[in-house]
């Protein structure tokens, strides 16, 4: 199965090519499509730091080191260079005041 990410992707580049060819009106309605899908599937498509992970859960590194190796296998952690990303959605969002007003300063929801 295919990334979410790169399904979009292609299907952007489909829509690219229907506009290079003249096909405008389908051109748009792919690109509204799929724009509404990426907003549908934001806290998947999101990928949030260790350190954010942290903050936003409210648990420890030893939490997410638990869950790390599953979360990797499901596609929902990976690593980049030294560093852990993890899938916005898999993270559970503990309500504090300081953090939700944080993440609603740069646009962010639960």
């Amino acid at each position: 199965m295919r990334p979410l990410e790169v399904v979009i992707g292609d299907f952007r580049e489909e829509a690219a090519a229907l506009r290079r060819n003249g096909h405008t009106l389908q051109a748009i309605s792919l690109e509204r499509c799929l724009d509404e899908v990426s907003v549908a599937a934001r806290d998947f498509l999101d990928w949030i730091s260790e350190g954010e992970a942290m903050l936003r859960s409210g648990r420890g590194l030893d939490y997410l080191r638990a869950r790390r190796a599953t979360w990797e296998e499901d596609g929902l952690a990976k690593k980049v260079g030294r560093r852990w990303w993890y899938r916005r959605c898999v993270i559970e969002r503990r309500k504090f005041t300081s953090i939700t007003r944080a993440e609603a300063r740069q646009g962010k929801s639960a």
